[in-house]
């Protein structure tokens, strides 16, 4: 009966162990997740150091005036080019989670390496 009481609780501790190692694995990867991040730069910020730049575009919901450009400049987010609703820009990870915030700013979009086509 003992061992039978022993095996059982045995099972029930590893049961609850690996119910909570599972839920820790979710959160982190709630984390990085957001509705205004592609799919492109997720995978770049799974990959990217601590204060790796990173390169990517962001999309606005209309053209960003010069307050809201100095608004994005002042989360440290270094900004190539202006094109429309559209800005190319460099940031690390945390620097690019802090503009998910920013009600103007539509989604973020990863860059991608384009070559020329071989003929």
């Amino acid at each position: 009966m003992r061992k039978f009481l022993f095996f059982t609780l045995l099972l029930i501790l590893i049961t609850i162990s690996s119910s909570c190692i599972y839920k820790k694995q979710t959160a982190v990867k709630q984390e990085i997740k957001s509705e205004k991040i592609d799919l492109w730069l997720q995978k770049d910020l799974k990959k990217a150091g601590k204060n790796d730049l990173i390169h990517f575009f962001i999309v606005c919901n209309h053209k960003p005036s010069n307050m809201e450009r100095r608004e994005i400049e002042e989360k440290g987010v270094v900004i190539n080019t202006v094109a429309g609703k559209m800005l190319t820009a460099q940031a690390t990870k945390e620097q690019i989670k802090a503009l998910t915030g920013l009600s103007y700013v539509k989604y973020l979009e990863g860059s991608k390496l384009l070559k020329p086509k071989k003929q």
